[in-house]
């Protein structure tokens, strides 16, 4: 039973083989008969080798699986997803390792061979010999001349296509001349027609013309008769337009030159009452910096206090000047030609009232520290909406070796000059600070402001100029 199978198997795989032999697409090299299939899918192919058969491996495709006497075995380089493909043994005279990659090029089926696996096992797969390397130039020139001859082949079908086309476009050219001939005469045929009914037209169109052309002399010679009349009409009527025309601009020229007398005095006099409030309001400002601080007593020969705000200097010189007009642009930042309203004089002057003016502290030992109380005052660190206190400290390792005020760095702060005064004190001093008045200590827990903000200030001043 199992030999009548295996000659069913055999006879199968003949058959099958002898089929393809007698494939068209094969071709015949002068080394031997070249396959249409590829070595690289040799493992899904059902085309059974045939001894003598050369077979091309066109990509690196395959890799040794193991190396065997006389030869490697050698398996398709898949992928885990791909379906499992046969094996085979390669007879060449390259030597490889496992996992190695079989060079691409021709092989020459050989048959069969028995090869015993890693486990032992007796395995029987086809083999293939690497063709010889002045075979397979053999080859390689034999497809190149074939596909030359290809070439060619299609290059002269091409050439005997086009004559053909050339041909039949020769016909269709003679029979388009023929049909454009008939077309020209059939044009020139109604040229003629229409030339002649043209001179035809052009006779009556002459003699409507010529009708058409006396009875517009007639119309002209009438309506100018009557533009002539208009005309002496018109004149008249344009002398006594352009003469009351003429008597209405003096008027109204005269009336202008009045009210425009009449608003210039009105704004000089506007200009006047408003310079007259700006100087009234401006001149009430006191730019005397002196003035807006009190220092204690007994640290004034340690202290110095300096406006160094610029718009505060040019606001007093512009005072000095009397210059009212470029004082209000200075404090808001514009030019003005003239006054402002009195509304906007008022703003102005409540705005530069609200504004933070910049001034330097400066204070050697002793103090090594003194504070600044103000309505409000701010610094780099510190932004105070109400009355507060800013400590500046003078404890520099190197102030031993300042001599003056003069050589002392000054700390800048920023305060509104013209709400109240601002007092600089000394922070050194511990006897007595019990003693010192509300406004400059500040409150305790549980303690309670009794005066006013007025009466403190008053209290503090008075302290200030008496310690």
């Amino acid at each position: 039973m199992k030999c009548s199978i295996v000659h069913v198997v055999v006879m199968s795989a003949l058959v099958t083989g002898v089929a393809y032999a007698n494939s068209p697409y094969d071709i015949e090299t002068p080394v031997g008969k070249l396959v249409n299939e590829s070595l690289d899918g040799f493992g899904y192919s059902v085309r059974v080798p045939v001894e003598g058969e050369i077979w091309e491996l066109g990509s690196p495709s395959m890799k040794v699986l193991q190396v065997v006497k006389g030869g490697v075995l050698v398996t398709r380089n898949t992928y885990s997803s791909e379906a499992p493909s046969k094996n085979f043994i390669v007879r060449t005279s390259r030597r490889y390792a496992d996992d190695d990659i079989l060079a691409p090029g021709y092989y020459r089926a050989i048959g069969t061979v028995s090869y015993q696996s890693v486990i032992g096992a007796q395995l029987t797969v086809y083999a293939f010999s690497e063709i010889a390397p002045d075979e397979q130039q053999a080859i390689i020139a034999f497809k190149q001349d074939k596909t030359a001859v290809a070439a060619a082949r299609r290059q002269a079908a091409e050439e005997r296509r086009r004559r053909v086309e050339q041909t039949v476009e020769f016909k269709k050219s003679k029979e388009r001349i023929a049909a454009e001939e008939a077309a020209e005469k059939e044009r020139l045929e109604r040229e003629r027609i229409e030339r002649e009914n043209a001179a035809e037209i052009a006779k009556l169109t002459a003699a409507k013309d010529n009708r058409i052309a006396a009875m517009k002399a007639n119309a002209e010679a009438e309506a100018n008769l009557q533009k002539a009349e208009h005309a002496r009409e018109m004149a008249r009527l344009a002398r006594e337009r352009e003469e009351q025309d003429a008597e209405n601009r003096k008027r109204i020229a005269a009336a202008k030159a009045e009210k425009r007398q009449a608003d210039a005095k009105l704004a000089s006099e506007i200009q006047k009452e408003r310079g007259r409030y700006a100087a009234d309001a401006l001149s009430t400002l006191d730019f005397n910096f002196k003035h807006h601080y009190v220092t204690q007593r007994s640290i004034r020969k340690n202290v110095c206090v300096e406006i160094s705000d610029p718009l505060w200097k040019n606001l007093a010189n512009l005072q000095l000047k009397q210059d009212w007009l470029g004082m209000l642009g200075a404090m808001e930042d514009e030019e003005y030609n003239e006054f402002p309203k009195e509304k906007e004089v008022d703003s102005a002057i409540d705005r530069l009232k609200r504004r933070l003016f910049t001034i330097q502290v400066k204070a050697m030992r002793p103090p090594s520290c003194v504070s600044v109380w103000a309505g409000h005052v701010k610094d780099r660190h510190h932004d105070r909406n109400c009355w507060g206190q800013i400590s500046i400290f003078c404890k520099d390792p190197t102030m031993h070796r300042v001599k003056s005020l003069d050589d002392v760095k000054g700390e800048e702060l920023q305060i509104d000059l013209f709400n109240r005064k601002f007092y600089v004190c000394n922070s050194d001093e511990r006897a007595a600070s019990a003693k010192r008045p509300l406004l400059i200590r500040g409150l305790k827990a549980g303690e309670h402001r009794d005066g006013d903000i007025d009466e403190m200030a008053a209290e503090a001043e008075e302290w200030l100029k008496a310690n």
